[in-house]
């Protein structure tokens, strides 16, 4: 569970923006980052859900084969990656 402070720096946040280890992730990060987004998701106190843009940076993403200029394909690629890869599958399916 986040804390209060934490909750409510977030609900002042415009954006969030994650950057991510694709080539090693940390495990605590991942359930960190998964935690953060189910909280995101809940309905606060009156009854609204945080509605913020977030944005998952994979960095490293050249260690995960040719990285290719077509944006829609690379795009596919990463969702495929995240719902494929045993530490980011959870973090995945809170973006879709």
């Amino acid at each position: 569970e986040l804390a209060g402070d934490v909750k409510a720096w977030f609900r002042s946040c415009h954006a969030v923006l994650v950057f991510l280890d694709s080539s090693r992730p940390d495990l605590e990060q991942v359930d960190a980052l998964d935690l953060l987004l189910t909280s995101l998701r809940k309905p606060g106190s009156d009854g609204a859900a945080l509605e913020r843009p977030v944005a998952i940076v994979l960095t490293k993403w050249d260690s995960q084969g040719v990285v290719g200029d077509d944006l829609a394909r690379e795009q596919e690629r990463a969702r495929a990656f995240l719902a494929s890869h045993h530490a980011f599958r959870q973090v995945g399916q809170k973006l879709d």
